[in-house]
């Protein structure tokens, strides 16, 4: 519920609080997914931050209280908007949006439609031949926003858009932007086998508690941390500040679920590697032995070339004296049109291709050999993050390791 239209109906007014008097400082990226914003406000002496989490694990707006930039693997995006202030916030009723008003008149949309998420500058009014300007650019249809557009977006008031909503029969008739926990919250209370006139009183609580919240929660649902506008399953978390549970909700969600999934999708990646390379080491352990134990082609070759008196004349096999191996040996001299000499010739050639292909299956057995060593290394120590399941250090300890764009190279060839 930390993206249901009605708390983003709270979050914009709140957020609009605490930005009075300060001015955009910086905007960057440090995370492939993620804008950060940096306000100041000169006079009281403070800085605020708004975090854009534009993944699945979860889309989000978080308000960290600081926040360090990286020295490294950081960009600066939106010149545009540096030296900014705002003068309004507004929330788009059931589309999962909001954008800020900026002092030229810009207005900075935060689109948190999940894979399709995205942050989009949009020009003053009066900036002619100026565009939107995109983080995630291959969202082409986001270059076409106008301030009309957002002004649409913007204009419903949900009060009134609700109050004309009357008391559905059943749970399952709610319009599907109040999501699942009102419903829960309705069907914890008998609503649907209610009689009309406790339906009716049931359904003017739920709307007063929806769009006039006292209080935010955090509650588990499905093993699974839901921020809810409603006291819903055993012992809710609650809040007074949306601001302050949209950032609590987004650090436990991402140390949380948001660590498992990525945990999981690691270790089973490491597990495979190692897998795959043992395996791949011992087929060419297996073949390197079959060239090793077989007759190689130029030992064949140098028994043809000492035996030449003894091959008779269009011969295509032969019993030869084997003086490698000191007996007698069954040699076939492959086709009536070539001489024994020339069998030779053709031998000594594959016994160079031969020799080549040793030294190129040396040289994958050690690559096999050493990525099944790392990932025997790397699982204990991916196992030992377990127990803190912090998801900024697996993430750092998967960059360090060089498995981020492994575990990316193998998600995009999944899809």
């Amino acid at each position: 519920m930390h993206l249901n239209t009605f708390f983003l109906r709270q979050l914009a007014p709140a957020l609009a609080q605490r930005l009075t008097g300060c001015v955009i400082a910086t905007c960057f990226s440090q995370e492939k997914d993620e804008l950060v914003i940096g306000f100041a406000d000169e006079v009281a002496k403070r800085e605020v931050w708004l975090r854009a989490i534009l993944t699945n694990n979860p889309t989000a707006l978080s308000f960290p209280a600081e926040y360090r930039r990286a020295r490294q693997n950081s960009v600066d995006l939106f010149p545009e908007i540096i030296g900014q202030g705002v003068t309004a916030v507004r929330a788009h009723f059931t589309d999962r949006s909001l954008h800020l008003v900026l002092t030229d008149g810009a207005a900075l949309l935060f689109k948190l439609h999940g894979a399709r998420a995205n942050v989009v500058w949009v020009p003053p009014p009066t900036a002619t031949g100026r565009v939107p300007v995109l983080f995630r650019r291959k969202l082409r249809e986001d270059g076409s926003l106008t301030h009309a557009a957002l002004a649409a977006l913007a204009a419903p008031d949900a009060a009134v858009v609700t109050a004309a909503i009357p008391p559905p029969p059943t749970t399952a008739g709610l319009p599907k932007y109040y999501g699942e926990i009102p419903a829960q919250w309705l069907r914890e209370r008998q609503y649907d086998d209610a009689a009309p006139t406790a339906q009716a009183s049931l359904w003017h609580t739920l709307q007063t508690a929806l769009l006039h919240p006292e209080t935010y929660f955090l509650t588990d649902q499905r093993d699974r941390l839901h921020l809810s506008l409603l006291a819903v399953g055993p012992a809710p978390e609650a809040f007074p500040d949306p601001l302050v549970v949209a950032e609590e909700f987004t650090r436990r969600f991402r140390s949380t679920h948001a660590f498992g999934a990525l945990y999981a999708r690691a270790h089973r990646h490491v597990q495979r590697t190692q897998e795959a390379a043992l395996r791949a080491s011992g087929e060419v352990e297996r073949r390197l032995r079959h060239l090793a134990t077989d007759a190689s082609y130029r030992q064949t070759a140098d028994i043809i070339m000492a035996n030449l008196t003894e091959i008779p004349a269009g011969a295509t096999e032969a019993d030869l004296f084997d003086f490698y191996q000191n007996q007698t040996r069954r040699i076939k001299l492959r086709g009536r049109d070539l001489t024994p000499q020339r069998v030779a010739e053709n031998l000594y050639r594959k016994a160079k291709n031969q020799q080549r292909e040793v030294q190129e299956l040396q040289e994958r057995l050690v690559r096999y050999e050493t990525a099944a060593l790392r990932a025997l290394d790397q699982l204990p120590a991916l196992e030992a993050l377990a127990p803190a399941a912090d998801f900024r250090q697996l993430r750092n300890w998967l960059r360090e390791q060089g498995l981020t764009d492994e575990l990316n190279q193998s998600k995009a060839d999944a899809a």
